[in-house]
């Protein structure tokens, strides 16, 4: 049972060792995002000429929006076809103005001057932390040319498995193996384990959640603007945010989100391609809820929970926040990710050990036989 266990561990590795690479090395830029303007540019509130800052507030249309988003060279933005969403943060008073070229603006949403304009590769890095191989210059509406999504899903199996059966390897040899081995590529991945496993597993299954977030209910992932993006033509928005309020409180069909006012709402997106604008619900580290409208008509399609924001959480380890201590924004397992690069580095060299052991001896094969027949 050791020998085929490890077997499978050896072989499974080597199946999804490139999504191993892929996984660990994008999610550790998605999850220092927040103090790492270079993947994210850092979002602004909006303030008066005293500096007080100015919360919920939002004096502006979608048009006066567009105009001022069409002003800054940098965006590269001449119609709502290169807009790909709005996302209004009310307790902030700013909208982030996100093109297709991954540009983004930041428009003060009082006085509605454009704050700043930065590239944003927070994007393209998370399409490829799903299984789409895609580069810094891919546009948002652009399917890659290259899609790994099913490979990526069966590699986080995958690395389920390693991690359960890395488990009873570890059990089965640590009454064999000693500290000193620590010194050793093999030990040093044993003893590694147990610091480990537990990390890892909620990361894997959290991640299998949302790697498949499109085969689970709708509540788990209610937003399908991504796919629509890509097809659908341009429904320019004529529902503004304060009719939006309006349309939160009073609407039958939304009153289950309980919003009374922009206190409540966690954030506003709208959607040029797809034709509707949705507003979250404001609760950190809880179920979320989702409302999303018709930007033309302002009819509730629907309000329903959201799973993911809580579940992406749980995958970060973004356990604890503290406004005083945002270095814990970062996650409380990415020091277990840095122990991993350890135990990859180790199982990486008994890979590569091992394979050359098996070619080795596949050219003793050979050369027995033609020793053979020559005989």
């Amino acid at each position: 049972m050791n020998r085929i266990m490890r077997l499978w561990h050896i072989w499974g590795s080597v199946i999804s060792l490139f999504a191993i690479v892929i996984f660990f090395t994008t999610g550790y830029f998605m999850k220092i995002r927040r103090d790492a303007p270079l993947v994210m540019p850092s979002g602004l509130s909006a303030k008066n000429e005293q500096g007080k800052k100015l919360k919920y507030q939002h004096l502006l249309t979608h048009e006066e929006i567009l105009t001022a988003v069409m002003a800054e060279p940098k965006m590269g933005v001449k119609s709502w076809d290169d807009i790909y969403h709005l996302d209004w943060r009310p307790k902030k008073s700013m909208v982030k103005v996100k093109a297709n070229n991954l540009m983004e603006a930041q428009v003060n949403t009082v006085t509605g001057e454009v704050e700043v304009v930065s590239k944003r590769n927070y994007d393209w890095i998370s399409r490829l932390h799903a299984g789409e191989m895609v580069g810094p210059n891919q546009n948002m509406n652009e399917e890659s040319k290259l899609d790994l999504t099913y490979y990526f899903l069966i590699s986080s199996f995958i690395f389920l498995f390693l991690i359960i059966s890395g488990v009873y390897l570890w059990l089965k040899k640590m009454k064999t193996i000693g500290w000193k081995s620590l010194l050793s590529a093999r030990g040093l991945h044993l003893w590694l384990t147990p610091i480990i496993v537990l990390p890892l597993l909620i990361t894997a299954l959290s991640g299998l959640v949302l790697q498949a977030k499109h085969y689970l209910p709708e509540s788990f992932s209610p937003n399908d603007e991504y796919k629509q993006i890509k097809t659908a033509a341009v429904i320019v928005p004529k529902i503004e945010i304060p009719e939006f309020l309006k349309i939160l409180k009073t609407d039958e069909a939304a009153k289950e989100a309980n919003i009374k006012s922009w206190k409540d709402v966690w954030r506003v997106y709208t959607y040029p391609r797809s034709g509707h604008m949705v507003a979250r619900v404001y609760n950190k580290h809880d179920i979320g809820y989702e409302v999303r409208i018709n930007s033309v008509t302002g009819e509730v399609q629907r309000a329903i929970p959201r799973y993911t924001d809580w579940i992406e959480d749980i995958h970060e380890g973004r356990f604890f926040e503290n406004k005083n201590f945002r270095w814990m924004s970062w996650g409380v397992f990415l020091s277990i990710q840095f122990i991993f690069i350890l135990s990859f580095i180790s199982g990486l060299i008994l890979l590569i050990r091992y394979l050359g052991k098996k070619s080795k001896s596949k050219r003793k094969k050979r050369k027995k036989r033609k020793r053979s027949k020559k005989k």
